[in-house]
């Protein structure tokens, strides 16, 4: 499982003073410090804008609260940036101070890296992937396919994972004295947030689509 976090850089900015919700993010204090992994091509940040605009359908019957929404992040973003190698350096040398990105990778980060990061699990929900595997139809050595398959989603197989790249087993029956501290306080502490998944399978291209020709470095600046 991977919940999506709201990130800060720990040397600029406090645990008392960083965000605690998705809607903290928009507050002016934060214009200009805001890096935001290219939202085309992160499955993360997709997942985060995709459950704005459900939030805001499921709130107002419309996506107009949740473009409001994403125009008001724009104004304080700083850049986005093209992948995560740059947003983990611009991150670490205060280029920006505050970004929306995935609890492992962040987590990760700061623990192999020494990186001054730290992150902030959103109060009110957050979307929370399901990443998965699967056996490609035809293939030449079903077999095999299958035994990988089988060991890949063992509960010692996931607590390997777990230990050595802070993932999230989705078995509920892995245990928690097993695994490392964040990642169980992300088992107790991370609240999914609620979302039509037929309706993001369905809308959220055509929303990528229109945020990138509308809404991208409208705002940025004013």
């Amino acid at each position: 499982m991977t919940p999506e976090v709201i990130a800060y850089n720990t040397h600029a900015v406090t645990q008392a003073e960083a965000p605690k919700d998705w809607d903290d993010v928009l507050d002016p204090k934060w214009k200009g410090k805001v890096l935001i992994r290219d939202p085309i091509a992160s499955g993360s940040m997709r997942a985060i804008f995709g459950a704005i605009l459900a939030r805001s359908i499921a709130r107002t019957g419309n996506t107009a609260e949740g473009w409001d929404w994403l125009r008001r992040l724009d104004a304080n973003t700083k850049e986005y940036v093209l992948n995560p190698a740059l947003l983990y350096q611009k991150l670490g040398r205060e280029e920006g101070t505050i970004t929306l990105y995935n609890m492992p990778d962040i987590a990760t980060l700061e623990q192999r890296t020494k990186t001054p990061v730290g992150y902030v699990i959103p109060a009110s929900g957050t979307p929370l992937l399901v990443d998965a595997i699967a056996l490609v139809k035809g293939a030449k050595h079903p077999d095999l396919a299958k035994q990988f398959y089988e060991y890949v989603s063992t509960p010692p197989a996931l607590t390997e994972a777990a230990v050595k790249f802070l993932r999230i087993p989705a078995r509920t029956d892995v245990s928690s004295d097993s695994l490392p501290d964040v990642v169980r306080q992300a088992r107790t502490e991370v609240k999914p947030m609620p979302g039509d998944q037929k309706l993001l399978r369905d809308s959220l291209d055509t929303w990528m689509k229109y945020w990138d020709a509308n809404i991208r470095n409208s705002r940025r600046g004013k």
